[in-house]
């Protein structure tokens, strides 16, 4: 059987972080890595932030990004984006016409990745 990993998925506010110290010191077991989602935005007082948290952990601190969130806002108010590109997951209910959803794709279980 293969080990399972343990992420901490660190938004870098108060409760991940209080979590991420946590970790470290014992109280809650150990993960095997962070992730931080950069959405591109992030106030310099956030990145220096996890610039010092990663000196007080003993765990990998990963840094993740894959779009800038303020230049796609900007080019979406400019009307070269109809919408938004981001990721959005949907819990298909029964009964709900999740098909009128632009990409929508019926998979089991009925959770499905959007974009």
């Amino acid at each position: 059987m293969s080990k399972k990993l343990r992420i901490l998925s660190l938004g870098a506010g108060v409760q991940s972080s209080a979590l991420a110290m946590l970790i470290e010191q014992g109280k809650v077991p150990m993960v095997d890595a962070a992730i931080f989602a950069d959405v591109g935005a992030e106030p310099r007082e956030v990145i220096e932030w996890l610039d010092w948290l990663k000196t007080k952990i003993s765990y990998p601190l990963f840094v993740v990004q894959d779009r800038n969130l303020k230049e796609d806002l900007e080019l979406m108010a400019s009307g070269k984006y109809k919408k938004i590109p981001i990721p959005i997951f949907t819990l298909a209910v029964k009964h709900q016409r999740l098909t009128d959803v632009p990409g929508f794709c019926p998979s089991s279980p009925s959770i499905c990745p959007k974009t």
